[in-house]
């Protein structure tokens, strides 16, 4: 006999696995200080790619625009300032990845949290046809 409340509450489940699918495989796969981890070494490893291309292109284009001679003063000052520029842009920009990946790992366990209500409704569900066939 099929118990309609089972049925339902299984399709519910479904399809709150289908919407949220990415919220829940965080919160299952990843302790909260792993994910933001994992987060900050691909912001920092991105972050660092990006910044390159960028100063260098503005270096290019500075030496290019001006056709200054380069000399080791020149070098040391484009370097010097490339060191800086670079420390405050990572720092500001791991900063802003740690506090999106925790808003983000926040909202994944709280749909992990209403999944496992959803699971333990089912569970019970479960256990009352098991004392409902068990005992006949």
């Amino acid at each position: 006999m099929i118990k309609y409340d089972r049925v339902e509450q299984m399709i519910k489940m479904t399809m709150f696995d289908k919407k949220h699918s990415q919220e829940l495989k965080i919160a299952m796969e990843y302790r909260k200080q792993d994910y933001i981890s994992t987060m900050k070494i691909i912001a920092f490893s991105v972050g660092t790619l990006i910044f390159l291309i960028i100063y260098l292109s503005f270096i290019a284009a500075i030496i290019y625009v001006t056709k200054i001679n380069i000399h080791a003063s020149t070098i040391f000052i484009f370097i010097f300032l490339g060191i800086l520029i670079y420390s405050l842009f990572m720092f500001f920009h791991l900063k802003m990845t740690e506090k999106n990946a925790d808003i983000v790992y926040k909202k994944s366990n709280e749909v992990y949290n209403k999944w496992k209500e959803m699971m333990s409704e089912l569970d019970k569900i479960y256990d009352e046809e098991e004392k409902t066939f068990g005992s006949n």
